[in-house]
């Protein structure tokens, strides 16, 4: 403990606590170093990360580096990091995945847990997709309906415009702007900055709905033959909904062009109840390197060339639906135009790309989509619930069940691997005690009672190995009976040998001396085998030797114990 007068007034810090910054990065400073001297490809990696901080050096203070030196430093550093990527999953395979529960547990993560997170992803991503493309549909739709009203506009000019009667050439188109004006006057906010341009003969009078006059009247394709037509247009780089119809008035050739180009307003009314909507135009990028500097990053490369962007056009008023909850996210769609060419000799689309984008929240696209299916389609969404409830209910109970199953079979194990270090050590005594529940369990109970039977075979091999001991011992003592050499006579060279079947027996030989050249030879077997005879014979012998030492006869010692009436028996 540290103390002083500088120390806190609430106490004094352990030296450990103090320092385990200080101590942390002192291991791993140790560990990195013993990496980088015992392995030759921690060598390599740290010259590629110098290299790495070096070109990045260049590049900043340079303004750039070759891209060769860029290509050989990611060649290497995806060298080191595929082996040391591998070297990680060694070590985790060999410590974190050791014991059974991590394995069941990474086991369950991939079989169910990864499946039904990739299927929410996948579902998630086709939502955002598929309203995204939704919204684009409906913008597009929007304006496909804002142009054909344009068509129907004309149509209706020029039916009236063949109710005209004789009149020149300046009053029937004083007369067909006046409708113009007069009929479209109350919808002039449905059409913002409307041009109209109209045609009879060689006179050419263009206006807008307000009655002012256009010093640049609209041209009429070359490649109008038909009697009508209405759709997007690309125009001198812009972007405008048109349409063009073609009639007689008076015997003269009469055109009618409705020309709308893509504001602010324009946007506001396509995009009214889905959300914020813009539109990109495109043109062609020079590629001269003088010039690439000075143009807009965006590429575009299509078969007719590179273009990049020329004009971005943005919604004015709109703004993203208030969100109905957490869950309702926004989505973001974009959808090509495929204007067509307004210039040219032949109607074909141009081949500078047009995009419209727009933003918009799930829940508001839904409720346009339900509302164009009609009241019963609320059915289908309640059903939709009922059954997304049914699945996490089932989600649910199968997670209880594989948690408990896990628990189980992880319990099992465990118990049998401290039972197996238990008889490691030597100790037979140890008991799992699960109970037999399913196969595992079933298995310990096996290994209870396995430990068991070699709890009782040890003590039993014990027990034989003292009983071992004391024959070992008996069969010693037995042989100190038999004599330790033959008495010497003249003219004979005796011999005696004993071979016991087992340990030890009931036979027995002796030599007795009668005299200084006689001997007398004994032989005795007790019926049987083992301890018992052994023992009974001991106490012939015991009782032979004592009775010969006191006894005057031998020969009558003999006939005494061999020839009585009562024999004896190993029993």
């Amino acid at each position: 403990m540290l103390g002083g007068p500088d120390a806190p007034e609430s106490g004094t810090f352990p030296l450990k606590a103090r320092f385990r910054p200080v101590l942390m990065f002192t291991a791993l400073a140790k560990v990195l170093l013993r990496e980088y001297r015992t392995h030759r490809m921690a060598r390599f990696t740290a010259w590629v990360l110098a290299y790495g901080g070096a070109l990045w050096s260049v590049h900043q203070l340079a303004g750039g580096a070759p891209a060769a030196l860029w290509a050989l430093f990611w060649l290497a550093a995806i060298t080191s990091g595929v082996y040391y990527l591998g070297r990680l999953l060694g070590f985790i395979r060999r410590r974190l995945l050791w014991r059974l529960r991590r394995r069941l547990i990474v086991t369950y993560v991939f079989i169910a847990f990864v499946p039904i997170v990739l299927i929410a992803f996948l579902v998630g991503l086709g939502i955002f997709i598929v309203n995204g493309q939704f919204a684009a549909f409906l913008v597009a739709s929007n304006l496909r309906e804002h142009f054909d009203e344009l068509q129907q506009v004309n149509r209706a000019v020029g039916y009236e415009a063949r109710s005209i009667g004789s009149r020149t050439t300046e009053e029937r188109l004083d007369w067909l702007q006046n409708f113009y004006v007069k009929e479209l006057q109350h919808h002039a906010v449905s059409y913002p900055s409307l041009d109209i341009t109209l045609r009879i003969g060689s006179q050419v009078r263009a206006f807008r709905l307000d009655g002012t006059k256009i010093q640049s009247p609209l041209t009429v394709p070359a490649w109008f033959k038909q009697g009508e037509f209405a759709g997007i247009v690309m125009d001198g780089g812009h972007l405008a909904l048109r349409a063009i119809d073609r009639g007689t008035a008076g015997g003269e050739d009469l055109i009618f062009v409705l020309s709308q180009p893509f504001t602010p307003e324009l946007l506001d009314m396509v995009g009214e109840g889905i959300g914020p909507v813009g539109v990109v135009t495109t043109r062609p990028v020079q590629t001269e390197p003088a010039l690439r500097s000075s143009q807009s990053r965006l590429r575009i490369t299509t078969p007719e060339g590179v273009f990049g962007l020329s004009q971005s056009i943005y919604s004015k008023n709109l703004k993203l639906p208030e969100p109905v909850s957490r869950f309702d996210f926004i989505v973001r769609g974009a959808s090509s135009l495929d204007p067509v060419s307004w210039e040219g000799e032949a109607q074909q689309k141009s081949a500078a790309p047009a995009f419209v984008y727009v933003s918009s929240r799930v829940m508001a696209l839904n409720r346009r989509l339900l509302e164009t299916l009609g009241e019963y389609s609320q059915v289908y969404v309640s059903v939709f619930k009922v059954v997304a409830v049914i699945f996490l209910i089932i989600e649910g109970v199968a997670l209880i069940i594989g948690v408990r199953l896990t628990r189980s079979i992880t319990y099992a194990v465990d118990k049998l691997y401290d039972a197996t270090e238990r008889v490691k050590k030597g100790d037979f005594s140890y008991r799992i005690r699960v109970p037999s529940n399913d196969q595992i369990s079933a298995l310990g109970e096996a290994f209870d009672s396995m430990t068991a039977s070699v709890e009782r075979l040890l003590r039993e091999s014990e027990e034989n190995l003292r009983l071992e001991s004391e024959l070992e011992i008996a069969r010693e003592v037995q042989a100190h009976l038999f004599p330790r050499s033959a008495p010497e006579v003249p003219g004979l060279m005796l011999y005696g040998v004993c071979k016991a079947a087992r340990s030890v027996s009931g036979d027995y030989y002796d030599f007795l001396k009668l005299g200084e050249n006689r001997v007398c030879l004994v032989l005795g077997d007790v019926s049987g085998k083992g301890i018992s005879a052994a023992l009974l014979m001991a106490a012939i012998q015991s009782a032979f030797r004592a009775s010969s030492t006191t006894a005057s006869r031998p020969r009558a010692v003999l006939t005494h114990y061999l020839f009585r009436p009562r024999t004896w028996s190993a029993g």
